[in-house]
């Protein structure tokens, strides 16, 4: 009998809403170097950088921008690697430092794209692990007042 093997999980694919997708896939696309995997005309576009993924939807009562989370795989990618590669491709973060550790014990930087929406890669140490050190150049967030 054959091994069984356990397809792998894949974290549910983030969602940025916007008014004329014709004017932002270009900028994942040729900006920050996202793979367009699929897409269709003036409804959505699903894009892959790596194991990072992300839909652009079109949506005709778009208020305006918004904020999506990026929950990243510990295993798949660091996040440490996708903030520096995505400031060298030219993505403005938010946070000049690169990712900082929330008081949650979780790693996020924010990326800012061309229509202001902001994007938080967000990446939790897997179960059993011990928080990270913080690499130097590194700050610890701390909560507002």
């Amino acid at each position: 009998m054959p091994a069984m093997s356990t397809p792998s999980l894949r974290l549910a694919i983030p969602v940025v809403r916007t008014a004329r997708l014709a004017d932002l896939l270009p900028d994942y696309r040729d900006r920050l170097r996202f793979r367009v995997r699929q897409q269709v005309p003036g409804v959505l576009a699903v894009l892959e950088r790596g194991d990072v993924r992300l839909q652009l939807w079109q949506v005709q009562d778009h208020a305006g921008p918004e904020r999506t989370v990026v929950d990243l795989d510990a295993c798949a990618t660091n996040i440490f690697r996708l903030a520096a590669d995505l400031v060298r491709a030219g993505g403005p973060l938010l946070a000049t430092t690169g990712p900082c550790m929330q008081a949650w014990g979780t790693w996020t930087f924010t990326l800012l794209d061309a229509q202001g929406n902001e994007i938080v890669f967000a990446q939790r140490p897997r179960d059993g692990d011990e928080p990270p050190a913080l690499p130097s150049g590194t700050r610890r967030a701390v909560p507002g007042p």
